[in-house]
């Protein structure tokens, strides 16, 4: 499911530049170049994009002029690739038409957000299945096919997860970290960890989500349960070199 093709390189030399060219068939190519590791910068700059409109759906060309003239070494999309629900596999090949001249030459950070996996809210309550309307009871709504489907499109690039172990249903993770620039940067996927907040917090506003209480107390859902998986609890920028700090 998805028409998803992967390959791996090992042993890459991060040294230098490299051109590289993927192609489809006879007539379908894809040219660019990987840099190379940016180890000796004082400085490394990160782009950050998240959630895709799914009302316009022209190109991004403000968006990439922008992009390419701060020139960052690396982009991160946060999630919302897609709002297509049940057409991930088309809306993905959209998101890469609509901004492939930002990662043609530079790496790129993709992980999934709710819509991406067909949902409005996602509390994936370590993927078990959700059955109440928006999901506020927890889990994921799409059989856990579709939803390995989009983590296979959207972070099968990225490095291997800490801990592959999968949780219910067969669900991945991706959990991981990237090491650029001297930088070890921590990739978390914290959504598929917490639980829905609905029969577990007492409703004070009109969706087992939405807080409209204005005497509204955080410390006091402090006994409530939630579930939250070892090694995901923080996030983290080690400091990798002396005159880096994260």
């Amino acid at each position: 499911m998805g028409w998803s093709a992967l390959f791996r390189i090992e042993n890459w030399d991060d040294s230098k530049d490299t051109e590289y060219r993927i192609r489809h068939s006879a007539n379908a190519f894809f040219e660019g170049s990987i840099r190379k590791d940016p180890k000796d910068a004082d400085e490394i700059v990160l782009a950050s994009l998240s959630c895709n409109s799914n009302k316009d759906r022209g190109m991004r060309k403000n968006y990439v002029r922008n992009i390419d003239h701060q020139d960052p070494d690396l982009i991160f999309f946060a999630g919302d690739q897609s709002y297509d629900h049940t057409e991930h596999t088309a809306a993905w090949l959209k998101f890469g038409f609509q901004f492939r001249e930002t990662f043609r030459n530079r790496p790129a950070i993709t992980i999934p957000d709710d819509h991406d996996i067909g949902q409005g809210n996602l509390w994936g309550e370590n993927g078990k299945i959700s059955t109440s309307q928006g999901s506020p009871d927890g889990g994921y709504t799409y059989h856990p096919e579709y939803v390995k489907m989009v983590e296979r499109c959207q972070t099968s690039h990225l490095p291997a997860p800490y801990d592959p172990t999968p949780v219910e249903r067969s669900i991945g993770v991706y959990y991981t970290s990237l090491q650029l620039g001297g930088v070890d940067f921590a990739i978390l996927e914290d959504r598929k960890f917490k639980s829905g907040p609905e029969g577990k917090i007492p409703q004070q506003g009109p969706r087992p989500d939405h807080i409209r209480n204005s005497d509204y107390d955080p410390v006091s859902i402090y006994s409530c349960h939630f579930k939250i998986r070892e090694n995901t609890g923080s996030l983290f920028f080690r400091r990798a070199r002396q005159n880096l700090s994260a």
